[in-house]
């Protein structure tokens, strides 16, 4: 009798055993997992119709950035903008009037806020005040660096004024000393007032 109690232990033990083992492997690839959530499609910001604006260290603004919509998804990562409007000021201290402006559909505004990418119908004017003449320059996408002191692209150019015009691929340009060097077939048409 004993032996046949001993004999019912090692066999309850052993169905044990096994149950135990089943029950884990089920665990671990059945049981509950944690949803981890994919945080880089969830915006940390979201704004609409907004404004940015920078100044200077005596208080005087440097540029203003609006748009329709920013929306930013990780701390690190580059915020984009629908229908971004870039108006940047005279360096003059004197005078807070607006020295050019930018408009394009889209741009990336980095998260160090050092480089703002404009993309899609890009078209920067520049007004002259000393000369009274007025630069159009439009292209697929610019890149704005150095806090809109010089800009570039390699993409297709055309620059316009009264009655001139320059077309080209590639350019650098610094806006405040209305400079604008295309870099490649260039081609210029003047036509006479």
């Amino acid at each position: 009798m004993f032996e046949k109690i001993k004999n019912n232990i090692f066999v309850l033990s052993l169905l044990s055993l096994f149950a135990l083992t089943g029950f884990l492997s089920w665990k671990l690839q059945y049981g509950e997992k944690e949803e981890q959530i994919d945080s880089s499609h969830i915006p940390s910001l979201l704004a609409s119709d907004f404004t940015m604006t920078q100044y200077d260290q005596n208080g005087l603004r440097e540029y203003t950035l609006d748009g329709v919509h920013l929306t930013n998804f990780k701390e690190n990562t580059p915020s984009t903008i629908e229908q971004p409007f870039l108006t940047h000021f005279s360096i003059d201290a004197r005078a807070a009037q607006i020295d050019w402006t930018v408009a394009s559909k889209h741009a990336f505004l980095s998260a160090d806020r050092e480089l703002l990418t404009l993309k899609e119908a890009v078209h920067l004017i520049k007004h002259d005040q000393d000369t009274g003449k007025t630069t159009n320059l439009r292209t697929s996408i610019l890149y704005i660096t150095e806090d809109g002191h010089r800009i570039q692209t390699d993409q297709f150019v055309t620059l316009l004024w009264d009655h001139h015009q320059t077309k080209g691929i590639g350019m650098i340009g610094f806006p405040y000393q209305n400079q604008f060097s295309l870099l490649n077939e260039v081609k210029s048409i003047y036509e006479t007032p």
